[in-house]
């Protein structure tokens, strides 16, 4: 399955890493400012993230819109994230790449900029 999402490009062309929104990585949850958008609960690296949480991706590319020109669309094949990353569905076309089971978010964060050289622009 194609799954699309809206990020940013670094400098080498590739999707920026990070934890802020239009970056390859988890929003997480911040104790200061709790009502901040965040992807998953976990605030610490070692705090721990279950799977069905994660970075949205959609199946659908007609149903993203960019907010401006800085977020290019970006797609990757479900079977490019590797084990230990999954897919679960929020509502298609909408679903949330995660972890395949329980690991630290710092953990989360590595998968999912393990992936960075797979995604293509569309």
């Amino acid at each position: 399955m194609k799954l699309y999402r809206l990020m940013m490009a670094d400098d080498d062309g590739l999707p920026l890493v990070g934890v802020k929104f239009g970056m390859l990585g988890v929003r997480p949850k911040d104790p200061v400012n709790p009502k901040k958008r965040f992807d998953v609960s976990a605030s610490k690296p070692t705090d721990t993230v279950h799977p069905g949480d994660g970075i949205s991706v959609n199946t659908d590319p007609t149903a993203i819109k960019p907010p401006d020109d800085e977020f290019l669309l970006w797609v990757i094949e479900d079977g490019e994230l590797g084990s230990e990353l999954a897919v679960k569905e929020a509502g298609p076309p909408h679903y949330h790449v995660g972890p395949a089971h329980d690991m630290t978010l710092a953990e989360l964060q590595r998968h999912l900029g393990d992936t960075r050289d797979r995604w293509q622009r569309v």
